[in-house]
């Protein structure tokens, strides 16, 4: 079975708090860790489910934008930042991205 991630990037994957967009260092090294491990990994920012393959089980966001593929795929993470229509739906809720909530929930969903 191929595994794959799909990350939103703003307000999930990177963190602007306080100045430039950067992915922060625990969750690069959580990435890092899981292609390793075999996991494929994809960037995505509200993109239509229609041009998502059915392969994708999991997906983190935290916008409106995200909506149809948080309810779609088979596990859905809002971030904790996330707005609340998106976390109503979502299958869980993580820290936010200024607390390392990327990290956390991959280290929680995969160990």
């Amino acid at each position: 079975m191929t595994k794959v991630l799909f990350f939103d990037i703003d307000g999930t994957l990177t963190d602007t708090h306080g100045g430039l967009p950067e992915i922060p260092a625990g969750a690069q090294r959580k990435m890092k860790e899981l292609q390793e491990r075999g996991y494929l990994l994809f960037l995505a920012s509200g993109r239509p489910y229609a041009f998502i393959p059915e392969i994708l089980t999991n997906f983190v966001g935290d916008g409106l934008n995200d909506l149809e593929m948080i309810q779609t795929v088979g596990t859905g993470v809002a971030m904790g930042n996330a707005v609340d229509e998106l976390k109503a739906v979502s299958d869980l809720v993580c820290d936010s991205v200024h607390n390392n909530g990327l990290e956390k929930v991959l280290n929680d969903l995969f160990g």
